[in-house]
């Protein structure tokens, strides 16, 4: 977020990405919408995003071309209920338990809100979390990467709930400690072991097909016997109760 974020500069925002990259075959859609994220969504009032996210809002965007896929950030318990307007909502946080989003104990119940109401639900998973580097304060919330384990139990635990989509904290934010690209020993970061430098990619790869897998399991349709939407990491499959 920035200074003054609101409502009618969102709009403004949301003109400006359309125009400038709304053609490009980067651009996530779900049904042809642009899907945006939207951290700190809390920061603006439930009342304020029923002005741009729903039909009769003063400053609608719904069923024209600034219409998209709105995901908003569910930090505390009661957030829930504050993203009504959205059609979903993520949890963000590679630090397990850091916030009430971020605590897969939690993401059963987030995934049945989300089915009740008709929202998306999006775990976020991440390979661990150590931003000590940048924020020497801050080592309580420090989640190491047991080898490539954090990252498996919470996938595990996203599909366990039924997530529809799964994110990832984070593909190179190495001032936090969630990267997962290919990396090699740097001096001051840790390395990914005996996984080598693709072992992170590699793990993604495979709980991707199986997240796959479980959906279309939930949707009927056909899987085959030989699928199995708890992939074999190094060797071990992991349990259900992971």
């Amino acid at each position: 977020p920035y200074p003054g974020r609101n409502v009618t500069t969102l709009r403004d925002d949301l003109k400006y990405l359309v125009d400038k990259y709304g053609s490009s075959k980067a651009l996530a859609k779900i049904k042809n919408r642009p899907v945006y994220y939207v951290y700190d969504s809390y920061h603006i009032s439930k009342g304020e995003w029923a002005r741009l996210l729903t039909d009769d809002g003063d400053v609608s965007v719904r069923g024209g071309e600034l219409d998209g896929v709105f995901i908003g950030l569910w930090l505390e318990r009661h957030h829930g209920d504050e993203l009504e307007a959205f059609d979903g909502f993520y949890t963000y946080f590679a630090a397990r338990g850091f916030s009430y989003g971020s605590a897969p104990s939690n993401w059963k119940h987030m995934s049945a809100f989300a089915r009740e109401k008709g929202k998306i639900f999006i775990a976020s998973v991440g390979p661990g979390y150590d931003d000590t580097r940048i924020r020497p304060w801050n080592a309580q919330n420090l989640r190491d990467r047991s080898n490539g384990e954090y990252y498996d139990r919470m996938w595990s635990e996203a599909l366990d709930a039924g997530a529809q989509v799964v994110s990832i904290t984070s593909y190179n934010e190495w001032g936090e400690g969630t990267q997962i690209e290919p990396a090699i020993v740097r001096d001051g970061y840790k390395d990914y072991g005996s996984g080598g430098p693709g072992m992170f990619m590699e793990r993604t790869k495979r709980w991707s097909e199986a997240l796959s897998i479980a959906f279309r399991a939930r949707r009927g349709g056909e899987v085959n016997e030989d699928d199995d939407p708890s992939p074999k990491v190094s060797g071990v499959k992991l349990a259900d109760d992971l």
